[in-house]
């Protein structure tokens, strides 16, 4: 490997290594945001529960709703490294 080579190859892996660098602490600041996203997402299955208990015997939509919802608090977990 030439010397040019070496010096391409050390600055694509330093750009690898700041782009990953980048990419976790923007994961990071997103569990901040993780508390305030499932409160509103619990208010929001709280209601499509109530919507499907009055809602008996056809209640398919809401229990479509509220498994939207805990899909969407499930992926904010893991995207928020609460996995």
């Amino acid at each position: 490997m030439t010397t040019q080579a070496s010096a391409l190859s050390a600055t694509a892996e330093s750009e690898e290594e700041n782009a990953a660098a980048a990419a976790e602490a923007a994961i990071a600041a997103l569990a901040e945001y993780y508390i305030v996203w499932v409160r509103d997402d619990l208010t929001v299955a709280r209601a499509a529960f109530v919507k499907a208990g009055e809602a008996l015997p056809d209640n398919s939509e809401a229990v479509a709703e509220i498994f939207g919802i805990s899909y969407n608090v499930k992926g904010r977990a893991v995207l928020s490294a609460f996995s």
